[in-house]
C-alpha cells in the first residue's frame, strides 16, 4: 500500500498556472469570434465583461486598488473619483462609501481668495469603480487655489479580492475653478511703427490716434486682453493680432477691436486712427569720400566737417546716403546722391556743399571744407633693427652707418625699418617694404645691407648697415670631469678620454660631473644633455660605462669615456686567531674550527678573550658588543660561561665561535699522607690525623 504526500504551495501555483492558462485561451477564442457578435455589443463591451466574471470568480488576479484619476466639476461642486477596481466601504464587498471613507479635503490657498473646502457628501454604489464627491467651496475661488482627496487610511476602501485602497493614494492637486468673467478691456495694445500715440494707451481708454511714418504702408496691430480667458478680435479678423493696409502719406485708417469677456458680455470696442504722415526726415545716414581724414567723424547731427587729404590728391569722390528714401539729395547744386569733386592746389581748401530735402520739403546743408596738404619731405626713420646682433653706434634717426655682429651660426636677420613720416616709403636692398629677410655670408664675412627712405616729396636717404657674421668655436674639451666617489686611472687630463674608475662594491649609483673648456661647448652624459648625471651602476664585479659627449660651438662632438668598475664584497668571516689570557683549550684553536672548551683554575673570575679577523673588511663582537676585544667575568667556581664570538664578513654573512669556559673548584684537604725524620723513634707513630 502506497502513501501519497501532497505539497500545498506547489499544488496551489500549479492551481494558479492552470486558471491562468485558461484565461488566456477563453481571451483569445472570445477575440477570435468577436466579429460575429454584432448584436451582443462591441468587443469592448464582451472583454469588460469577461474580466469582470474572471475577477469575480477568480480576486486572487486583482492587484492592490488604488485611484487613477478624477475630475473636478466646473462649478466646483464636487470631485468625481476613479479607480482601478470596483470598490466597497467594507471588506466581502459591502457597502458604498461614505464621507467617512475620506480624509478631509486637503486644501492649499496659493493666495487665491478661497479660504476652505469641506466634503458634504458622497454618492457611490457599492460596487462602481467612482464615486462622486459632493464638496463646499468657503468664498470666490481665484483659480489658484487646490484641493487633494485621499482615502481616511488603507482600511477603508477595499475592492472584491478584500484589498485595501493604500492611505497614499491621491487625487493629486485639482486646481478650483474661478467664476465667469466680465472683464472686457485690454492689458496692452500695440501697433508697429508707431511714433506717437494720442492719448497714452491706458486699458479704460477707448479712443486713440497714433502717427506713423510716411515709409510705413502696413501696420501689424497685437492686442492682448486682460483676463486670459477674454477674446480680442482685431478689425473683424477673428484673431488678437491683425496686419492693417494704410492709406498714402498724410492719410488716416481706422481700425477696431472688440473685446468679448469669458461671459460673453457686455463686449468693449477700442478705436484706433492710423495717421500716416509724411516724413521731415532731411538727414543723412552716411557721408563719405573715398580719400581723406574726417574732423569731426560724421554723424548725422553734424552739418560741417574737415577733411584733410595728402598733396598729390588731384580730386575727391564724394557719396551721401539719406536716412529717409524718401528725401533727395544734390551735391554742389547736382541732383544726386555722389559726385566727382576737383580739387584745388596744394595748400588749398575746397568747399563741398550736401543739400537734403525732405519728403515735406525742407532742405539741410552738410558742407565739407576739404583741405589738400602739401608733401612731407622727412625721409628719416624713427627706428631700425635687427632679430639679432649687437649694434655700433646704437640707433639713431640722423646716423646713416652702422657694424651690426652677429654670432657665426647666424645664417639670416630680419631687418625692421619704421618710418618717421607715415608719408614716406621704405625698400630694403632695393626691394619695397618696411621688413626683409637678409642671407648672410659665410663665417668670418661682411654682408652690407642699404634701408632707402623715400619722404613724400621723393627725396631718398640711405642707411648702411653692415652685418659682421662671426666665426665659431671649436674648443669641444673638458677643463674638469669628476665622480663623487672612485679611483681614476689615470688622473683626468683634458686630453685624455678614457678612464677606469674603481669604486667599492657596496656604491649602487655615481654622480658624473663634466665641466666645459669653453662656455659655448654643449656637454651631455650618456645620451642626456646637462654636465651632471647621476649613473647607476651594475652588479658587483660589473663594468659600466659613462660617455660623455662635448659638442663644440662649430658642433664637432669628443666623446670622453669611462669604465666604472664595481668591485666585490669579501665573504670572509673567519678568524685567524682567537685566544684568551688564561686557561687550557679544547681542542687548540683552528680558523675553522668554531666550538671550543677553555679549562680555567678555580681562582679565575674574569677572561681577557682577543679575536683576530682574517679579513680586516669583516667585522666582529663578543657577546654582542662591538669589538675584537672582551673581558669576561665568570661564573662560581664550578660553573661554566659561553661566551660567542660573531664575525661578520663585508657581505654581511654571519660566523659564531662559540667558548665554554670551564672554572674548576678548590681543594679543601689541608692533611699529610706521610711525616718522617731521617732519625730518631716517634711516639706515637705518625697518622695522617695525628
Amino acid at each position: 500500500m502506497y502513501k501519497i504526500q501532497f505539497n500545498k504551495n506547489k499544488v496551489l501555483f500549479l492551481y494558479k498556472k492552470i486558471l491562468h492558462l485558461a484565461l488566456i485561451v477563453l481571451i483569445v477564442s472570445v477575440s477570435a469570434f468577436s466579429t460575429s457578435c454584432s448584436s451582443y455589443g462591441s468587443w469592448d463591451k464582451i472583454r469588460d465583461q469577461v474580466k469582470d466574471d474572471l475577477l469575480v470568480y477568480l480576486p486572487f488576479l486583482m492587484s492592490v486598488p488604488r485611484i487613477t484619476s478624477a475630475t473636478l466639476a466646473n462649478d466646483n461642486s464636487s470631485v468625481t473619483v476613479y479607480f482601478s477596481n470596483r470598490v466597497y466601504s467594507d471588506i466581502n464587498e459591502i457597502g458604498s462609501l461614505v464621507a467617512g471613507d475620506f480624509l478631509p479635503v486637503i486644501f492649499n490657498q496659493n493666495g487665491g481668495t478661497a479660504t476652505n473646502v469641506t466634503i458634504a457628501g458622497v454618492s457611490h454604489v457599492a460596487g462602481s469603480d467612482s464615486a462622486v464627491i459632493s464638496i463646499t467651496v468657503s468664498g470666490i475661488p481665484s483659480g489658484v487655489e487646490t484641493i487633494e482627496i485621499r482615502p481616511a487610511d488603507g482600511a477603508s476602501i477595499y475592492n472584491g479580492a478584500n484589498k485595501a485602497v493604500r492611505a497614499t493614494s491621491t487625487t493629486h492637486e485639482l486646481y478650483l475653478h474661478p467664476p465667469c468673467s466680465t472683464v472686457n478691456t485690454l492689458s496692452a495694445l500695440t501697433v508697429t511703427g508707431a511714433m506717437a500715440w494720442t492719448p497714452a494707451f491706458a486699458s479704460g481708454t477707448f479712443a486713440y490716434t497714433v502717427v506713423v511714418s510716411s515709409g510705413t504702408t502696413q501696420v501689424d496691430v497685437t492686442a492682448t486682453v486682460t483676463n486670459m480667458l477674454a477674446s480680442a478680435d482685431v478689425n473683424s479678423s477673428g484673431s488678437s493680432t491683425d496686419t492693417i493696409i494704410l492709406g498714402v502719406p498724410n492719410s488716416d485708417t481706422t481700425f477696431m477691436v472688440l473685446v468679448t469677456p469669458e461671459c460673453g458680455v457686455p463686449t468693449q470696442t477700442y478705436t484706433v486712427t492710423v495717421h500716416r504722415e509724411c516724413s521731415a526726415d532731411n538727414s543723412l545716414s552716411s557721408l563719405t569720400t573715398d580719400v581723406g581724414a574726417w574732423t569731426p567723424a560724421f554723424a548725422s547731427t553734424t552739418y560741417a566737417y574737415d577733411v584733410d587729404v595728402a598733396w598729390n590728391v588731384a580730386d575727391v569722390d564724394v557719396t551721401a546716403t539719406v536716412n529717409d528714401v524718401l528725401a533727395s539729395v544734390s551735391i554742389n547744386g547736382t541732383p544726386g546722391a555722389t559726385a566727382n569733386i576737383i580739387l584745388g592746389a596744394q595748400g588749398s581748401t575746397t568747399t563741398v556743399t550736401v543739400a537734403v530735402t525732405s519728403q515735406c520739403g525742407v532742405t539741410q546743408n552738410y558742407v565739407l571744407d576739404i583741405n589738400r596738404a602739401t608733401c612731407s619731405a622727412d625721409n628719416s626713420l624713427s627706428s631700425l633693427a635687427t632679430d639679432v646682433g649687437s649694434w655700433t653706434p646704437a640707433f639713431a634717426s640722423t646716423t646713416y652707418a652702422y657694424d651690426v655682429d652677429v654670432a657665426w651660426n647666424v645664417t639670416d636677420v630680419d631687418v625692421t625699418a619704421t618710418v618717421n613720416d607715415v608719408l614716406a616709403s621704405v625698400a630694403i636692398d632695393g626691394t619695397p617694404g618696411a621688413t626683409a629677410n637678409i642671407l648672410l655670408g659665410a663665417q668670418g664675412s661682411t654682408t652690407t645691407v642699404t634701408v632707402a627712405v623715400t619722404s613724400q616729396c621723393g627725396v631718398t636717404q640711405n642707411y648702411v648697415l653692415d652685418i659682421n657674421r662671426a666665426t665659431c668655436s671649436a674648443d669641444n674639451s673638458l677643463s674638469a670631469l669628476a665622480t663623487d666617489v672612485g679611483v681614476w686611472t689615470p688622473a683626468f687630463a683634458s686630453t685624455t678620454y678614457a678612464y677606469d674608475v674603481d669604486v667599492a662594491w657596496n656604491v649602487a649609483d655615481v654622480d658624473v660631473t663634466a665641466t666645459v673648456n669653453d662656455v659655448l661647448a654643449s656637454v651631455s652624459i650618456n645620451g642626456t644633455p646637462g654636465a651632471t648625471a647621476t649613473v647607476t651602476l651594475g652588479a658587483q664585479g660589473t663594468t659600466t660605462t659613462v660617455t660623455v659627449a662635448v659638442t663644440s660651438q662649430c658642433g664637432v662632438t669628443q666623446n670622453y669615456v669611462l669604465d666604472v668598475n664595481r668591485a666585490t664584497c669579501s665573504a670572509d668571516n673567519s678568524l685567524s686567531s682567537l685566544a684568551t689570557d688564561v686557561g687550557a683549550w679544547t681542542p687548540a684553536f683552528a680558523s675553522t674550527t668554531y666550538a671550543y672548551d677553555v679549562d680555567v683554575a678555580w681562582n679565575v673570575a674574569d677572561v681577557d678573550v682577543t679575536a683576530t679577523v682574517n679579513d680586516v673588511l669583516a667585522r666582529v663582537s663578543i657577546n654582542g658588543t662591538p669589538g675584537a676585544t672582551a673581558n669576561i667575568l665568570l661564573g662560581a667556581q664550578g660553573s661554566t660561561t659561553t661566551v660567542t664570538v660573531a664575525v661578520t664578513s663585508q657581505c654581511g654573512v654571519t660566523q659564531n665561535y662559540v667558548l665554554d669556559i670551564n672554572r674548576a673548584t678548590c681543594s679543601a684537604d689541608n692533611s699529610l699522607s706521610s711525616l718522617t725524620t731521617d732519625v730518631g723513634a716517634w711516639t706515637p707513630a705518625f697518622a695522617s690525623t695525628t
